[in-house]
C-alpha cells in the first residue's frame, strides 16, 4: 500500500511549501529529502572530494531509496534525485508521486544545466509521477487544492 506522498518539481523551494502544506492538512510527516541527504552524509562536500562523485551519488540514491520505508510522510524530493537510476521504481512502491509543474518562467531559482534541459525533465517528470499538478502561478492556495482535490480522487 502506499501511503506517503512524494512532492518533486524543477522548483525544488516552492514544492517543499507545498508539501509542507498538506503534510500539516493530512496530518502526515514532512520530510525534505536533501536535509536527509545532508544529515546522513555529515558533510556532504569533504564525502565528495575524499570518496569522489560516483561514491557519492551512490550514497545519496541510497539515502534517497530508504524514503519507501516511510510511512505516513510527505517528502519533499530533489527532480535530480528522483530521476536518478532506480530511485523513483523504489519509491513508487509505497509512495503516490506528485509532480508539481510550472512554467519555466515562473522558476526563479533554477541552474543553468536545467535550464537547457527544462523540456526533457518535465517529460520526465510527468511520466514517472502518478498524477501532475500544472499550475501556472505560484498561488500556495490554488495549489494546495488542486493537490487535495487530486488526492481525494485516488482514495475513491
Amino acid at each position: 500500500m502506499r501511503n506517503n506522498i512524494l512532492f518533486v518539481g524543477i522548483d525544488y523551494e516552492f514544492t517543499g511549501i507545498i508539501a509542507t502544506k498538506i503534510s500539516e492538512i493530512t496530518d502526515m510527516f514532512f520530510l525534505d529529502v536533501n536535509k536527509l541527504v545532508e544529515y546522513s552524509l555529515i558533510d556532504v562536500k569533504n564525502v565528495e572530494v575524499v570518496c569522489g562523485a560516483n561514491y557519492l551519488n551512490n550514497q545519496k540514491k541510497i539515502i534517497a531509496q530508504s524514503v519507501a520505508k516511510y510511512e505516513n510522510t510527505a517528502s519533499n524530493f530533489p527532480h535530480s534525485l528522483f530521476l536518478a537510476r532506480g530511485v523513483s521504481t523504489k519509491l513508487k512502491q509505497s509512495c503516490v508521486v506528485m509532480y508539481i509543474k510550472l512554467p519555466k518562467t515562473k522558476i526563479k531559482k533554477i541552474d543553468s544545466l536545467d535550464k537547457i534541459v527544462f523540456e526533457e525533465i518535465d517529460e520526465l517528470l510527468q511520466k514517472k509521477a502518478d498524477i501532475t499538478i500544472d499550475i501556472k502561478s505560484k498561488n500556495i492556495d490554488e495549489c494546495v487544492d488542486m493537490v487535495v482535490n487530486a488526492l481525494q480522487t485516488i482514495k475513491k
